[in-house]
Formats: C-alpha cells, structure tokens, sequence
C-alpha cells in the first residue's frame, strides 16, 4: 500500500467543494459534477474488483503454496524410512502415487551423499505450458540426521481458471453494491483507518529506531484498538530490552568465566586444529605469550607420544559430542606437562568448534603417585614386620637352647663348636631380622644429634679405595648445618647404598657429588651422579621394593625403597631428579634441630655378682619361646613357670602364685604384653617385668606407662642376654 496522504483526495471530505456551490442553474456544471462522480465511481469500482482479484489469487496462491508445503513435509516424513533403508521399490511407489495429484508438476529428491543421483518425477505428456510454479522444499531427516532434500513443484494454471470464472460471477453481482459503496468507502477509510495507520506506521518506526516515545492515537471508533496496538508495541520493546539487557549479562558472566578460570580454556577449528579463541591461563600453562599462542596448532603443543590418542579422542568427540580425557602437552622450553583435557564439539551454521577446558594435573599426579608409592612402603612394612617377629621366635628358642648347650659342654668339644656354629648362624638371621625390623620402622634405634657433614666423610672413607675408585668424588658440604636426630648407622647405611648406586650408573667412569646445604627448617643431602639416568616411567617406579633395571644378581631393588623408608622414619622426604643421558640426582631434605624426630634408648643393665634362685612367670604363645626361655631359666638355676597367654598368667597370680619376676610377651593374640601390664601391676605392684618384644615402637608405648621396673628383652635374645637382663632388672 502506497503511503497515505495526509489529506483526503479532493480536499477535506467534510467541506464542499467551491465547484459545488455554483447557483443550480449550470447544468454543465451539475454535469460535470456527475460525470465526475461517475468516473469516480467507475474508477472505484474498477479499483475494487481489481483489489478483490487480486486478493482472492493472492489467497489462493497461498493456500496452493500452503499445500505445497504440506505435500513436501508428508513426501518427506513418507521417504524417511524407505531412504533410511534403501528401499528402492517403496520410494518410486510412494513418488508414483504423489504425482497423481492434478496440480503436481514434479517431484525432485537429493540424496545427501556421495555418488547417489537425484530422483526426479515430472509431467512429460503434457505439452502445453504449465506456468508458473509454486515449489516447496524440505529436508527427509531420521534420528537428527539429514537423509535426503525433497522438493515438490505445483503449477497455478488450475488455480487462475477457476479464479477467472469466480470472477466473472462476481463481477456482475459486485457491480451494483460497489457503486453504492464506493463514494462512502473513500471517506470511512480515510477517516478510520488510513490516517490511524498512517500514525502507527511512524510510531514503529520510532521503536524500530530505539525511541518509542510517540503519542498515542486518540479517538472513538477503531482508534481504541490502534492505541492497544500501540500498547502492545511498547511493551514488545521494553521485553526487547529486557532480553537484550540479559544477553549482555550472560555475555559478560561468559567473558569473565573465560578470561579468568583457574584452567586453561581453547576454541579450536575442528579442520586445522588451530586455536581460534583462548584465554591468559592456557598461554601461561606452555609458557606462551598471547601473541605466540594466536599461531599456534595443536600440532604444536602436543606431545609426542600421546598425540595418536588425542586425535583418537577428537574423533570420538565428533560422534559423542563431548569427552574428557587425559593428555600430555609441551611447554614452550620443552618441558612436558599432565593435561586433563574437558572438551565438547558445538555445531553451528557452519563447519563447528572444538571448545575445551585443560587442567594441569602434573603435581596432583605426582602427589597421587608418591601417596601410593608411601601406601606400597607401609604395606611392605607390615609384611616385613610380620615375618620379623615369627623369624624372632624361631631364633630365640634356637639361640636360647645353643646357648644354654654352649654354657654345659667342655669348650674344645665338637658339640661345643656347632653350636657355637649355630650361635653364630642365629647371630647373623638377627641382623637380617633386624634389617627387616628397621625397613618396617620396628627396630630398636639409637637415636641422636647427627652431624651429616660428619656423616659423609665417614661413610664415603670405607669406599674411597674400592668402589669409589673408578669415578671422581666432589664433596660440597656447607659448614655449619645444624645437626639432625636420627640414627647415624640407619644414616650411614642408607648414605653408602646410594653412593653404590651412583656408581652402578656410571660404569664408564664419572662425577659423584655429595652435597649439603639448608633450606629453611630443612638439611638437604644431595647424592648426585653424571650416569646414564633414567626415563621418567623409570623414576617413578625406582623407590619401589624389589624393582630394579640391573642385571639378575646385580641387585635386590631394596636400595631406594629401604632409603624411602629410613627417610620417612627420620621425618623426611625423598626426591628423584633424573633424565636419561643426564644422570641423576637424589635429595634427602631432613627436619634440622629440634624438629627432628625423637627416639628413646633402651636402658642398659648394670651387671651384678650376687646370683639368688628366682621364681620367674614366663608368659609367651610361642611354644618354641616359650620352653626354650623356661629351659634357660633352669639352666641360670631358677624356677621357671609357663603361661602360654597373659589370661593365664594373671590367673597363675590370682590363684596365690607369687613370682619374683615376669618375663612378659609384648605380642601375643587375646589379651597381649601391654593389655596384661597393668592387670599384673594392679595384682602385684612390686613384681618386676622384661617385655619380650622385636619391636621398639611397641615397647615405648607400654613403658611410658609402666613405671621404672619394667625393662625391654629384645629378640631374639641368648642365655647371656637372658642373665644380664635379670640382673640389671633386679639391680634397678
């Protein structure tokens, strides 16, 4: 519609024109008057039948493309299936009986693929000239996905020769009223909807432009509903504002999300793998500025070795949709970093993206490894300790018996010399026994101020001129660590098993460094050496019991998890710096001074002369410990009564027994040593105790509530320790 003029045609429809007021008299003026309204009226009424044909084909024309749009989607939604199966038969079927409607001209369907032709149905009998079409096209779509394109075409020739002969009949009635109406029309449209649209038509506009501050059109009639129109826009446009005032919002919470996450977060294109989008975080993971990281692919920062598994779950995302995996990425100097990858694959109107979120993780797998590899060490412990204390039984009953044989037999006897033998032999499964004990962290200590400069030389002395001989040795101590708490021969142990390392390492000669220095609250020992090194999955495992890289009979793999152990006994950590072909280099950081760890030293027994018969209580599980100690004590000439648990021995007392001694079993099942202590000394507080046990941490527990008559009997333990702890015990 062309814009409305902001006066009627012809003047003010309320004013007569001047041509009017003319005397009555001039009839060629009345005549002109009338051949003009005439005119008008014919021009109207030729205006209105054309408007009315032109409506109604408009109409129609709508509803045939409305129906060629409904023909498009039924012939899709009837093709899904068919196409989706391959089922040639159904689908020529099902275009056969749609092209039997008299408006159809054709049918074309494009399979979406590669190498499929398009199936194509048209009227070829037909030779005249179909007109225009009306064409309708829509997708055949199974499960969200795009099978084939469906496009229907309908010719309007029907449609206009029914439209013609509609016409012809209503022309001849519309005649008449039309000529009746058409000099009021002018008026009533002008003055009830021209003019309000004319209003609305700049109110829109004004909104459109972002200034809906227009009057309101005031009148009666429709005007009423003009201005709820005008309502109505107002309120779409401060709902306008409102979502875009959200938009901006959601934006801006993106954005800060985005640029500020702890993580680093990358938009990448799904073809070239480069990085479209990406904030500071990620270039600070790889050491990349904003401007080197913009060139960047993920080629680039790959690392090697986990980039066929990364394509591979990129591939996997492009399916599932979204996937989160573990990577290894490369930093800009090289180094390899732990990368929890979070991605998920957004399509959009074109070929898509790849957003992703990266959590570095390498010090929380670090952390997590060295947890289980401390949980490995522990369970080792126990089981170490387990064997220790069954290994300490068996060598007590046959140390206790040897020596008590030893004691009998003429000095140059044979006997007398096996069982010096066997003296011997249980001397040596003791020391293993106790290397067990202190792998478990069980084994009495002597703890005290160590001095790890001191340490050092001390250690390296017995292997200068022998396993020292092929490499150089830098000492680089630093005067005036403070000194440690610990056990110097643990130490000392631990200091020559890594020094033997260092040299298994370097098999072609090198540099062994020794080094001290202090970090704050900490002493630092470095063992450092110029060999072979080891590859990172290498590292990882090395503190690991029985795990070794040497030859069979070149090594336990005890060396670095006994080291671990000893470390996490003193209170400290252990650390591995290693590259292969760079050597490696092992930190021992101790807690100095008071911050060490404490000990406490086993009392040592005082020898007596005076020897008098005793009645000792022996409570003991163990039948071999238990009858080879009884037999000891009647060797040394006392009495000896055997319980075999902490039940029995405290009912032994009840029932009126009286010892002047107790040997007592720190680890036994039901009632054990430190459960049965304080019943003992509530039914005989002068009775003096021996704890038999192997293990110190055990001991110190029950002795720092047992009072001064209670002394530790380590085992294994012979006649002789027997006898000395005895008298130191009664002495005290």
């Amino acid at each position: 519609m062309a814009d409305p003029s902001p006066t009627p045609p012809g003047g003010d429809p309320g004013v007569v024109p001047e041509a009017a007021r003319g005397p009555a008299a001039q009839p060629s003026l009345r005549t002109l008057f009338l051949t003009l309204i005439v005119a008008g009226a014919t021009l109207l009424l030729g205006g209105a039948m054309g408007a009315a044909a032109w409506i109604e084909s408009r109409q129609a024309r709508q509803e045939l493309a409305r129906e060629v749009d409904r023909a498009a989607e039924d012939l899709a939604a009837s093709l899904t299936l068919p196409i989706w199966y391959l089922d040639e038969a159904q689908i020529e079927e099902i275009l056969d009986r749609r092209m039997r409607g008299r408006e159809v001209q054709s049918i074309r369907v494009s399979l979406l693929g590669v190498g499929h032709p398009d199936l194509v149905r048209a009227r070829g009998d037909d030779a005249a000239d179909p007109g225009p079409l009306l064409t309708s096209e829509r997708p055949a779509v199974h499960d969200g996905q795009a099978l084939a394109t469906v496009r229907v075409a309908y010719t309007t020739r029907p449609m206009e020769a029914a439209l013609a002969r509609r016409l012809r009949i209503q022309a001849a009635t519309l005649l008449a009223l039309d000529l009746l109406l058409v000099l009021g029309l002018q008026q009533l449209l002008w003055r009830t909807v021209l003019r309000p649209l004319a209003e609305i038509r700049r109110l829109a506009r004004a909104v459109g432009s972002g200034d809906p501050a227009a009057p309101v059109p005031a009148g009666g009639g429709f005007r009423a509903e003009f201005a709820e129109l005008h309502q109505d826009l107002h309120r779409a446009w401060d709902l306008l504002k409102a979502r875009y005032r959200s938009i901006r919002m959601s934006e801006e919470r993106y954005r800060t999300f985005f640029e500020r996450g702890s993580d680093g977060i990358v938009v990448m294109d799904p073809v070239t793998r480069r990085f479209l989008a990406f904030n500071d975080q990620a270039c600070r993971q790889l050491g990349y500025t904003r401007d080197e990281f913009a060139g960047l692919s993920l080629e680039d920062i790959e690392a090697q070795e986990t980039a066929p598994e990364s394509e591979a779950h990129i591939e996997q995302i492009m399916e599932a949709g979204h996937e989160t995996f573990d990577t290894h990425h490369r930093t800009r100097d090289g180094r390899i970093r732990e990368v929890q990858v979070t991605a998920q694959f957004i399509r959009n109107e074109g070929a898509g993206f790849y957003h992703s979120v990266w959590r570095d993780v390498t010090e929380q797998n670090a952390l997590r490894a060295r947890l289980a590899q401390t949980q490995k060490m522990e369970s080792l412990g126990r089981l170490a300790g387990g064997v220790a204390h069954d290994m300490n039984n068996v060598l007590g009953a046959i140390l206790g018996l040897a020596s008590a044989q030893v004691e009998i037999l003429p000095e140059d006897s044979p006997s007398a010399k096996a069982f010096r033998t066997i003296l011997r032999a249980c001397e040596r499964g003791g020391k293993t026994v106790r290397g067990l004990l202190s792998f478990a962290r069980q084994q009495p200590e002597e703890v005290r101020e160590v001095d790890l400069n001191a340490l050092l030389d001390e250690s390296v002395q017995l292997l200068e001129r022998t396993t020292l001989a092929t490499v150089r040795l830098v000492r680089d101590l630093e005067p005036g660590l403070p000194p440690v708490r610990g056990d110097a021969n643990a130490l000392s142990l631990m200091i020559v098993n890594l020094c033997v390392n260092a040299v298994d390492a370097m098999p072609g000669g090198g540099t062994l460094t020794l080094g001290t220095r202090r970090e704050g609250a900490w002493a630092l020992v470095r063992v450092a050496d110029t060999g072979t090194g080891m590859p990172p999955e290498v590292a990882a495992r090395a503190c690991e019991p029985f795990f070794t890289t040497k030859a069979p009979g070149k090594g336990t793999g005890l060396g670095l998890s006994m080291a671990f152990s000893t470390m996490k006994a003193h209170g400290g950590d252990l650390e591995i710096r290693s590259q292969p072909g760079q050597g490696t280099e092992i930190r021992l950081r101790f807690p100095a001074g008071e911050d060490a760890g404490d000990g406490r030293p086993g009392p040592e027994a005082s020898p007596v002369g005076a020897r008098r018969r005793l009645r000792v209580l022996v409570a003991d599980d163990d039948d071999l410990v238990r009858e080879g100690t009884g037999a000891m004590l009647e060797r040394l000439g006392h009495e000896a009564v055997l319980a075999v648990s902490g039940e029995e021995a405290l009912a032994r007392i009840r029932e009126g027994l009286k010892p002047d001694l107790v040997v007592l079993d720190l680890n036994m099942p039901g009632l054990g040593g430190a459960a049965t202590l304080p019943l003992l000394h509530g039914l005989a507080p002068d009775v003096p105790v021996l704890l038999a046990t192997g293990s110190l941490e055990a001991f110190a527990m029950t002795f720092d509530a047992s009072g001064p008559r209670v002394r530790l009997l380590p085992k294994p333990y012979s006649l002789q320790d027997l006898d000395q702890s005895l008298r130191a015990l009664l002495i005290d």
